[in-house]
């Protein structure tokens, strides 16, 4: 298991990759050396996980997720893993948790956390073709966070893989029940008024896909 000073600098060296993980800033310098010395991006992210070791704790345990996440779906047993054991313990507590507005939507950091996480999960799990889990994974990203359309999307893309078009259909036909379905009212920083409808839209893409996908079907 590594320490805490080597787990350290692989939640510096994710961020100058690009994740937006906390970390010590004063271990930047440090982690830029590594990163200019990995080839590519996938090395660096290789550089991460070394660092990390066998994850333990949660910090470790939620690095390694995302990083296995970042490799693709050739890592997707090993993001399943980390990912669940992520999710069984009580969450890395140096994330974001405060609760701020989002074009006019209450949102919850530590929600928003969780949520993110199972989606991973649901990705990693498609990766492995087990689409039941992947489904199951991001409807419960979705049940965090009723207002994130992708949450939706994504569990009717597994039904669809696993051949069930009809219930994905009606499944994303549910969903205009949903109350963010109707475009969101909110004041911008300059105090106007704006319309987010992003929700509705995304949504009635992929209902339209579906249509076309059953109507192939007939």
């Amino acid at each position: 298991m590594k320490g805490t000073a080597e787990t350290e600098l692989a939640a510096a060296l994710f961020f100058l990759l690009g994740e937006p993980v906390p970390h010590n800033p004063e271990l930047e310098k440090q982690a830029s050396v590594l990163k200019e010395r990995s080839r590519d991006t996938k090395q660096a992210l290789g550089k991460v996980l070394e660092l990390c070791g066998t994850p333990h704790t949660a910090q470790q345990l939620y690095l390694c997720t995302k990083a296995y996440s970042w490799l693709g779906k050739q890592y997707a047993t090993q993001a399943a893993q980390c990912a669940k054991a992520y999710l069984a313990s009580d969450g890395w507590d140096a994330l974001p948790s405060e609760t701020r507005m989002e074009n006019g939507i209450r949102i919850d950091g530590s929600v928003r956390n969780r949520a993110g996480v199972f989606l991973d999960l649901g990705n990693a799990c498609a990766g492995m073709g087990d689409y039941e889990k992947a489904c199951s994974a991001y409807e419960k990203a979705y049940e965090l966070e009723p207002y994130c359309v992708m949450g939706a999307i994504e569990a009717s893309n597994a039904l669809i893989r696993m051949g069930r078009i009809s219930e994905a259909r009606d499944f994303l036909l549910l969903q205009k029940k949903n109350p963010y379905y109707k475009p969101r009212k909110f004041r911008g920083v300059r105090g106007d008024v704006q319309y987010d409808s992003f929700f509705r839209e995304s949504l009635d893409r992929q209902i339209e896909r579906v249509g076309r996908l059953l109507k192939r079907k007939m």
